[in-house]
């Protein structure tokens, strides 16, 4: 994005004002690589990629591409481009190498095109740019980015990778181009062979036939997930949703009445599955012992990060499973803690008591460890009589009293 002019740039310094200081500080990286990850705030996005102008269609491919790369390495999942100058057409291409070069390690899951109301007239050649891509697809499985995915491995393959609104994907039958609305939980996507036997006899067919049945039978087997009964009857939505979203290339039945997960498949993938879907109710179940055990803590332990608020710096509690996880960390002397919120990956410092994006260190707020005083749990002065009327009854102490100072000194560290 050109940050000196164009619309989609005009926005943007219109909903983040600072955005061009924050281009101007680092204005020798930019202009050294042409390329510059920041935080925008203002926007829904965690993060926005800037990149120089540039006239030529094949500069703007290298422009994008260069996107995708940033995007990738600093583990951003979903990437959102507006219709530039060249259209549609130089972004797929842009995939399109970006995919050719290897990158097994793909972090991007989702590539975002918008449309402005404004550019409705381009919404029929991307639908034609994509069909198109599709058909090749179909006759090309070898080579270009659907190529790179199937030699990437079956686990990769089997993904669908989607464009949300105008969507195409690819299985190992061929290639098939359709518009998709924003997805929901990814499925596994399952696939076909056909087999064809020819002999010069019925017998040898039936023969053969046989025997592939046999080895199928002895390749394959089914197993299970007995031993998370409670979590398997009681999954949430949510949790469900996930535990179907593990790229499995296996069939999987959740048997939520008699809380087991039933695996079919071939015998080393079946037993991957089965060490993946136990891998993930173990964490669903420690999630939910987390769950009932830190509202007891949050009594007693606040974890809270700072808040500016115009001209006013506020502290604002975690929320108390995050506050617990913090606090178990912190109590095993580790010194660092990591979490993620809305797909960014962000770290916490224990010993310099700081907040910040793993990508950005610059990007910090202050981190706070409040013990919650108990009343019952302050010793209060020894000559201090309790009350039997119920009236409270004023004892006035005198700031140069030992009583006073030790009272002020408990209340400004425990309160």
């Amino acid at each position: 994005m050109y940050i000196s002019k164009g619309g989609v740039a005009n926005g943007l310094k219109k909903r983040c004002p600072r955005v061009k200081q924050q281009c101007q500080a680092q204005l020798s990286t930019f202009q050294k690589d042409g390329i510059l990850i920041t935080t925008c705030q203002g926007l829904e996005a965690r993060q926005a990629i800037l990149v120089k102008h540039v006239e030529r269609p094949s500069d703007w491919k290298a422009q994008m591409k260069k996107c995708f790369e940033v995007a990738n390495r600093f583990k951003i999942k979903t990437v959102a481009f507006p219709i530039l100058g060249p259209g549609a057409e130089t972004l797929f291409d842009a995939l399109d190498e970006f995919m050719s070069d290897g990158n097994t390690d793909l972090k991007i899951s989702e590539v975002h095109l918008i449309v402005f109301k404004t550019q409705a007239e381009r919404f029929q050649p991307i639908i034609d740019v994509l069909c198109s891509k599709a058909m090749k697809a179909t006759s090309d499985l070898e080579s270009g980015s659907f190529g790179q995915i199937k030699k990437a491995g079956r686990k990769l393959w089997k993904r669908k990778k989607e464009f949300v609104d105008v969507g195409y994907m690819v299985s190992e039958e061929g290639a098939t181009a359709q518009p998709s609305h924003s997805p929901s939980s990814s499925k596994r996507n399952t696939s076909t062979l056909a087999l064809y036997i020819y002999s010069d006899s019925s017998e040898n067919i039936q023969r053969c036939k046989q025997r592939l049945e046999t080895h199928l039978e002895e390749a394959l087997i089914t197993a299970y997930v007995k031993q998370y009964k409670v979590i398997v009857c009681s999954l949430t939505k949510e949790e469900k949703e996930e535990l179907e979203s593990l790229p499995l290339v296996v069939d999987m039945n959740i048997d939520e009445n008699n809380g087991i997960v039933v695996i079919k498949g071939e015998r080393n993938l079946a037993s991957e599955a089965q060490s993946n879907v136990k891998e993930m109710l173990m964490r669903f179940e420690k999630n939910r012992c987390e769950l009932e055990q830190s509202p007891e803590l949050a009594k007693k332990i606040e974890w809270q990060y700072e808040e500016e608020d115009y001209s006013e710096t506020k502290y604002k509690f975690y929320g108390n499973l995050q506050s617990f996880k913090m606090e178990m960390a912190y109590q095993r002397n580790e010194r660092y803690y990591y979490f993620m919120d809305n797909d960014m990956k962000y770290v916490i410092d224990f010993n310099d008591m700081i907040e910040y994006p793993e990508n950005d260190k610059a990007d910090l707020v202050r981190v706070v460890r409040k013990e919650i005083m108990k009343g019952q749990q302050v010793p209060l002065p020894i000559d201090w009589k309790p009350m039997r009327d119920g009236v409270p009854k004023l004892v006035e102490l005198k700031p140069e009293e030992k009583q006073f100072k030790d009272i002020e000194s408990r209340f400004m560290v425990e309160v």
